[in-house]
């Protein structure tokens, strides 16, 4: 399986330094120094949420800690150290209520690819601030907001350009979803459609469309679909043993063709995975696709033994290693501070598989979503910022940086719905402008690309000969073949 990068920012018992991590499989080597402020959650109990708070953005490494945003000035060697880009004004608590921010995300807003981040203000659950990036200035909100409540994040996504984020707590109440809009700088926070807090809620963009797994209503798991306030779905769990959802984490994912659920229930009993079509119909692919080790006992064949309640089984995306393609890797614990077990997912008609085990840490933050930046990556590896998206008849003239170095690069690009994988490729026409690049027609891709970091290059995309009204689906994935 490829690289691809995380962070460790939780501390147990006391106070500590942030961490950056390259996963070689599922083994992790630390990139850099430690640096920053790492957050206190008073115990080994972080749940694997996917805050995604290391993040490749024009060509540079950013690692969002308790008291700041840092770069990594050297993403090709990786050896020297990390650098603060820019401080908290009010570092959010050294507590256990400090383990509730997220980290960065890349977006588009007022026109532009940015990145956005969340932290807590202070020592309230539910006071929140910002802070962006446009590629050139960081800013920072100048007083905190009122956000979600709770003191641990479940999940996050970028969804329309707007962060979404559920909060919770294990021994709470109830959770609250809520969403920072960076163009209005703005949060809303909602409650609709949430039963409890237990940290199993999974996020998911599919079909253009927002939705979330959590335990619904009957308390069964659920699947609910956000269209301004969050409703529940008709798609529920098929077996009553799966009703008693445990604490720890479940997936929802998508292969762009269908949307994915696998989730442990019946007090540790095992697990179920269900496949959703676009119409919202169900089907029970749990023999089909787990193991017998994995596989709740409530099934035939089901043989699972762990008898944990804090499973945990997160996805992972590789839209890098062969663009058009996607492959899809689930990270699997049984307990907090534990390592993961990865598996590949084959489909909804083969059985997961083994690829790795005993690597890595449940404090490590995955990154399970499809969001711009949050990517697969080997040091020294190029990247392309798209910085500019403007209407064209026929189409849109989209503009674009690379970095990392060389001359005579080439490059084409792939497209998707937002959030589902960018499997097409798009239509180029020229002319290009911007040093000498120009257009092969035949390969449908720009060559003689200079990766400094500087020129702006722009090519039109035929979205109309693609089939597509302009703005309808989200160009996500430069493919840069040498």
């Amino acid at each position: 399986m490829p690289n691809f990068l995380v962070m460790d920012s939780e501390t147990s018992g006391g106070a500590g330094a942030a961490r950056a991590f390259l996963y070689s499989n599922g083994s992790p080597t630390q990139i850099g120094n430690d640096f920053g402020a790492s957050r206190y959650n008073g115990a080994t109990t972080d749940w694997g949420a996917t805050r995604s708070e290391l993040i490749q953005f024009g060509g540079e490494l950013y690692g969002m800690a308790r008291d700041g945003v840092y770069k990594k000035d050297d993403p090709t060697t990786m050896t020297g150290d990390w650098t603060i880009q820019i401080a908290f004004d009010n570092e959010q608590p050294g507590s256990a209520n400090g383990a509730g921010t997220w980290g960065l995300h890349a977006c588009n807003y007022n026109g532009i690819a940015g990145l956005v981040g969340v932290f807590k203000d202070d020592s309230q659950e539910n006071r929140w601030r910002w802070v962006k990036f446009d590629g050139t200035t960081w800013t920072q909100a100048a007083s905190n907001q009122v956000g979600p409540g709770g003191p641990h994040i479940v999940d996050v996504v970028v969804y329309h350009n707007v962060l979404h984020v559920i909060t919770g707590s294990a021994t709470g109440p109830a959770i609250t979803a809520g969403a920072f809009d960076p163009s209005t700088d703005l949060f809303s926070v909602s409650t609709e459609g949430f039963w409890d807090s237990t940290s199993n809620q999974a996020f998911c963009v599919f079909e253009d469309r927002l939705f979330c797994a959590a335990k619904g209503s009957n308390q069964t798991w659920t699947i609910f679909e956000f269209s301004g306030t969050w409703t529940e779905t008709a798609v529920t769990s098929m077996s009553a043993a799966m009703a008693n959802i445990p604490q720890g984490k479940a997936s929802l994912f998508t292969d762009g063709t269908y949307m994915y659920t696998i989730f442990a229930g019946g007090s540790g009993n095992g697990y179920a995975a269900f496949r959703i079509d676009s119409s919202l119909v169900k089907t029970d692919i749990s023999i089909a696709t787990l193991p017998t080790n994995l596989l709740h006992t409530g099934y035939g064949g089901g043989a699972y033994a762990d008898s944990a309640t804090t499973d945990r089984m997160i996805p992972v995306y590789d839209l890098n290693s062969a663009v058009g393609t996607t492959d899809i890797y689930l990270f699997r614990a049984t307990t907090t501070g534990g390592s993961w077990t990865v598996y590949k997912w084959n489909g909804d008609a083969a059985l997961l598989t083994v690829v790795d085990s005993g690597g890595g840490h449940t404090r490590h933050s995955l990154s399970s979503t499809l969001s711009m930046g949050e990517r697969i990556f080997t040091p020294g590896d190029l990247d392309i910022r798209i910085v500019g998206r403007v209407a064209s008849p026929g189409g849109e003239q989209v503009s674009f940086v690379a970095y990392g170095g060389g001359t005579g690069r080439k490059m084409k690009l792939h497209y998707a719905l937002e959030g589902t994988p960018p499997l097409l490729e798009a239509t180029l026409s020229a002319p290009v402008t911007g040093g000498s690049a120009t257009l092969n027609v035949g390969l449908n891709q720009v060559e003689g690309i200079a990766a400094d970091g500087v020129t702006v290059y722009t090519i039109l995309w035929d979205a109309g000969t693609d089939g597509l009204v302009s703005g309808q689906r989200a160009i996500r994935s430069p493919q840069l073949l040498v």
